[in-house]
Order: structure tokens, then C-alpha cells, then sequence
């Protein structure tokens, strides 16, 4: 920045710049990656998230049911089953398409912030299983389940186990 002494005489330019908006470089948003796709929306994010929920609600009825008329065992089988396969389902979805059920009824899909395909081990060891294992820790799990959840109204619309998987959910073609 230049110094005004007393003798120096400010021309006009310099005048009416005094007066503009500061210019700066935004550095903490890392700007999108070209070929990336436009990032998936809050409520399609959202709404896959239930959607998968879901899908594990069958099990639970099962065993309310079956558990309340004596049929404990076999409520429990079929909920290990049940839970089984749709976990199989999730996993083979998310190695093939990088989509879980609910991601692809929303038609958005996980991929690595500079665009590129994502691997499983990124997805579940970073993505899932990591938050997992903080979600967790007494107290601790709770808030930074609260904090992950409201990192999605950021700009950029990463949650922490985005930031920590490096990874962005964008719209599928």
C-alpha cells in the first residue's frame, strides 16, 4: 500500500479507489474442479440419507412383531438377514456406481473432489467408518454427529466426513 505524505498530491484514480469495495482472494473455498458436475442439493442429500434408513425399517418391524408373540428367534434371524442383505446391496452399489439405493432414487452419486471416481476403501474406511467410530465416543459422538450434519450449509456443501474422505456428492448423469 502506498504512503500519502504531506507534499505528494493524490490524483483523481486515486481518489475514487479509496471509496471501492476491498478486493480480496477467498482461499478457504478450494474452487470446483472442471468436469465435476454440479453438486447434489441439501434435500436430494437429505432425502437419500432417509431412503436408505428405510430400507433397514422392515427388520425392525419384523422383530417388534414377532418378539411381542413369542417368536423371538426367528425375528432375530430374519433381521441378521435382512440387515445382511441390504448391507450387501449398499456395498455393492457404492463399488459399482458410487451410490447407495437412496443416492440413486435421488439421483446423485460420491466422487472424489477433483471429479475423479472414488474407491470403495475411500468410501467406507474414510466416509463411513471413521465417523462411525467417533459417532461412538460418549458425548463426543453426539456433537460431532450434530456438526457433521450442519457442515452441509457450507458453500461448498461437505460435510465433515467429506472433508475427511475427500470426496463431494454431485448430480449423477
Amino acid at each position: 500500500m502506498q504512503q500519502v505524505t504531506d507534499t505528494q498530491v493524490i490524483d483523481s484514480q486515486d481518489i475514487d479507489q479509496r471509496y471501492a469495495p476491498p478486493t480480496a482472494t477467498v482461499g478457504d473455498i478450494a474452487p470446483q474442479a472442471p468436469g465435476v458436475g454440479r453438486l447434489a442439493g441439501r434435500l436430494a442429500r437429505l432425502a437419500a440419507v432417509i431412503i436408505d434408513s428405510l430400507l433397514f425399517l422392515p427388520a425392525g418391524i419384523v422383530v417388534g412383531i414377532m418378539d411381542s408373540s413369542g417368536g423371538s428367534t426367528i425375528a432375530v434371524l430374519f433381521a441378521v438377514l435382512w440387515f445382511v442383505a441390504i448391507a450387501a446391496l449398499q456395498i455393492y452399489m457404492l463399488v459399482t456406481r458410487s451410490q447407495t439405493v437412496g443416492k440413486r432414487a435421488m439421483k446423485v452419486r460420491i466422487v472424489r473432489a477433483d471429479g475423479s471416481r472414488i474407491t470403495f476403501g475411500r468410501i467406507f474406511g474414510l466416509r463411513y467408518l471413521v465417523p462411525a467410530l467417533i459417532s461412538a465416543i460418549p458425548i463426543v459422538g453426539s456433537i460431532f454427529g450434530l456438526v457433521d450434519s450442519l457442515f452441509i450449509f457450507r458453500q461448498d456443501r461437505r460435510c465433515i466426513h467429506d472433508l475427511i474422505a475427500d470426496s463431494i456428492v454431485v448430480e449423477a448423469d
